[in-house]
């Protein structure tokens, strides 16, 4: 055994040590640490964003920079306060109604602040048919041996592997080994300064390795859990072998219970109505924001755009999706295998539209119009992680056929199970209001974005985020279970998170955006300190960021 192993036995046995005192600490002092982390996390959120942009090539004051204040230390401290809020008690009641026989709860916004920031937005958590609205408090369940759980850490967005292992901590009761991807191997010492608390207990610890040594130690006697983040692939080799082929049946190789979140093939249900130029204009620029951010290595990148045919304004809509993505510069690609999957995807398809200028450093942005809505189709069951996207049309001839078609194409012959996107314009949804709530709630996706992207839900953890329920070690598709879901609920079947189809303000998780890193930086004083002097602030630093297209002076 190397000296690397036996100082990972050390660990272990450390945290095994720990397990009980763990299950057994009274909800104040876990909340103390959740506050006393919540202002470590402040403390290094500049070295973060610094480290994570020079281990992409990314300028941290520039544009780009603001994307990771948003996607790292922000996304982590709201966890961290709404944590420690729901054990101080503070989210008791929340209001929820019945639908169909399903609660569905409405958990965003809360608070006078976050309805003046986030006007017209919503988010829900639906719960199975029949469950009742009861949230599972495992946090609050004191005594028990409690457990280990290992967590393998995602490597394209920084706060993943944290949050993930706040969700085993508070949610899951147990004390966590985080196994870093190599990709983030250079945020270790500002992940460990953040959760100090957390570490110096010794309730949990972060290592580095690869795949050898994820699979070592997700096969140790010790580890009693397993939560991963990453690929079909890697989950295949970890629970039935590096042999193993999709869809192994028979008896796992790892035997203690294990969660996942997978990726996605991202689909983009584009409703058919009567859309005016600035909101054509606005929602290519929203669509080309989802392949945009990160370089298109997010899991809820925009991945097939699903229109109808026959629609009047398709051609209208594609031609202003073209010039949006024809305008961005390109980005570093800066993930593994990302210009080798984008040539391999592509050279499928003879229609592909390369947009914009490519450089050494990166792939051009690629449109691939017009795609057969068939099984098994590249575009629809591989993910591309790699700015590509396709439209596949749906013949349907109107709302209500496009809504039909396009829920079971979603559901049936696109791959994934974890988020999606349906956009609709306000007259159109309150003409077929009925049938649109239906086929949300027919989207058999863990989380359901309207007019809003879903990696803005990803990025508040009131809403659960995960594969839909049902997937199973066989067969799994995007994944097992959620994680986030701060409060507790329990037999969730998705989370939906509503925006206006058109805001007077850039929103922070659109493309060309002014004055992101000085938003990110607001929005992480405002977790801290959740007051109208920093709330003002943060609209102030909004406001900066320029307005949309289709709003007289937006670009």
């Amino acid at each position: 055994m190397n000296e690397q192993n036996l100082s990972l036995q050390e660990v272990l046995r450390g945290l095994q040590s720990r397990r009980a005192a763990w299950a057994a600490m009274p909800a104040p002092r876990r909340v103390a640490l959740l506050r006393e982390c919540l202002a470590q996390t402040r403390h290094v959120a500049q070295a973060w964003v610094d480290a994570a942009c020079e281990a992409r090539g990314l300028d941290p004051r520039g544009p780009l920079g603001g994307e990771e204040w948003l996607s790292g230390p922000y996304v982590l401290m709201r966890h961290l306060r709404l944590l420690a809020e729901c054990g101080e008690g503070k989210y008791a009641s929340l209001p929820a109604r019945l639908l169909e026989g399903r609660t569905v709860a409405q958990v965003f916004p809360r608070t006078p602040i976050e309805r003046m920031l986030w006007q017209g937005f919503r988010g829900e958590v639906v719960l199975a048919e029949g469950a009742s609205p009861e949230r599972g408090q495992a946090w609050h369940r004191i005594g028990g041996p409690g457990r280990l759980a290992l967590v393998l850490g995602a490597g394209n967005i920084t706060s993943i592997a944290a949050c993930d292992a706040l969700h085993m901590l508070f949610a899951e009761n147990s004390v966590v080994l985080v196994k870093l991807n190599p990709l983030l191997d250079s945020l270790q010492p500002v992940f460990e300064q953040a959760l100090a608390p957390l570490v110096r207990e010794g309730f949990l610890a972060f290592c580095r390795g690869g795949a050898r040594e994820a699979e070592e130690l997700a096969l140790d006697m010790a580890v009693e859990a397993v939560h991963l983040t990453g690929s079909r692939s890697t989950f295949q080799s970890l629970v039935w072998g590096p042999e193993a082929e999709a869809g192994s049946s028979g008896v796992p190789r790892l035997q203690v219970p294990i969660t996942a979140e997978l990726g996605c093939v991202t689909p983009v249900l584009v409703v058919p109505g009567t859309w005016t130029e600035a909101d054509l204009a606005y929602q290519a620029r929203h669509v080309a924001s989802m392949v945009y951010h990160n370089s298109g290595f997010d899991c809820a990148s925009a991945q097939v755009l699903l229109t109808d045919r026959t629609w009047p304004q398709r051609a209208a809509f594609l031609n202003c999706l073209r010039r949006e993505l024809t305008s961005l510069p390109v980005r570093p690609a800066w993930y593994p295998g990302a210009v080798s999957r984008h040539a391999e995807l592509a050279g499928q398809y003879p229609q592909a539209e390369f947009l914009g200028a490519s450089s050494e450093r990166g792939v051009p942005w690629t449109l691939v119009p017009d795609i057969p809505l068939e099984e098994g189709q590249p575009g629809l069951t591989r993910e591309a992680f790699c700015g590509l996207l396709f439209e596949a049309p749906v013949q349907a001839g109107g709302v209500l056929p496009f809504l039909d078609h396009a829920v079971t194409a979603a559901n049936q012959k696109v791959w994934g199970n974890l988020s999606c996107v349906l956009l609709v314009d306000p007259r159109t949804a309150r003409q077929h209001a009925r049938d649109l709530e239906s086929a949300i709630y027919r989207l058999e996706y863990g989380c359901v974005g309207v007019n809003v992207w879903t990696g803005v839900a990803f990025g508040l953890p009131e809403l659960p985020w995960g594969a839909a329920p049902g997937n199973t070690l066989a067969d799994v598709r995007s994944g097992l279970g959620f994680v986030h879901n701060v409060h507790g609920f329990e037999n969730v079947q998705k989370g939906v998170l509503r925006g206006p189809f058109r805001t007077f303000h850039t929103p922070p998780w659109f493309a060309r955006h002014r004055n992101l890193p000085h938003l990110g930086q607001a929005l992480c004083e405002l977790e801290v300190a959740p007051d109208w002097p920093t709330a003002f602030r943060v609209l102030a630093e909004t406001l900066r960021g320029g307005l949309p297209p289709g709003v007289p002076g937006g670009r």
